[in-house]
């Protein structure tokens, strides 16, 4: 997530290029240091697509090869683009994109965490509720009446009787989860 900064690469910039498919030419410094995207159309009319790129490391000058969106595929055009601000940025552009890169890295990392705990949370808050609502539907089914769960709890610790939905509860649900499925088995 980090890159680590080498001494020998402090007055490097790396640039990527991209072509997406509207025609657009999206810029960015060291892979999120967005510089914004621009369209280009060599004739003035149509849609161009990028399907090449070169550059050299020692100038600012970078050929684009766009081709049409429309057509047989077979016409090339070969566009210039200056990033002269390269060249005449302060010493340290490199240091701000790279640590700019890694700070919105960081800030990405903790957003995606940040979403996996709330998830995390509100399953283990609607779990017990579901498996609570599931057993007060069975009961409520039973031909002697609406019961509740905590009901036909009671029923059992004054009776030792146990309805067949809260056992099938208990065992399936509540028992893998505790271990008690050994205790409940005892019962009949």
């Amino acid at each position: 997530m980090f890159r680590q900064s080498k001494a020998e690469e402090a007055d490097d910039v790396h640039v990527m290029i991209v072509g997406t498919a509207d025609g657009g030419i999206h810029l960015s410094i060291y892979d999120s240091f967005a510089l914004g995207t621009v369209k280009h159309s060599p004739r003035g009319d149509g849609i161009f697509q990028l399907c090449g790129h070169s550059s050299h490391p020692e100038i600012s000058k970078h050929m684009l090869v766009l081709r049409p969106k429309a057509g047989d595929g077979t016409a090339l055009y070969l566009v210039p683009m200056g990033l002269a601000f390269l060249d005449y940025s302060p010493v340290n552009l490199s240091l701000l994109a790279s640590k700019t890169t890694a700070l919105q890295n960081l800030l990405r990392y903790l957003r995606q965490t940040q979403a996996l705990m709330v998830s995390e949370w509100k399953s283990t808050r609607e779990l017990p509720g579901r498996f609570m609502a599931g057993v007060e539907d069975d009961l409520k089914k039973m031909p002697n009446g609406e019961m509740t769960v905590v009901q036909a709890l009671y029923h059992t610790l004054a009776t030792g009787h146990l309805f067949e939905p809260v056992k099938e509860w208990l065992v399936d649900t509540l028992g893998d989860r505790v271990g008690i499925t050994h205790h409940l088995q005892k019962l009949d």
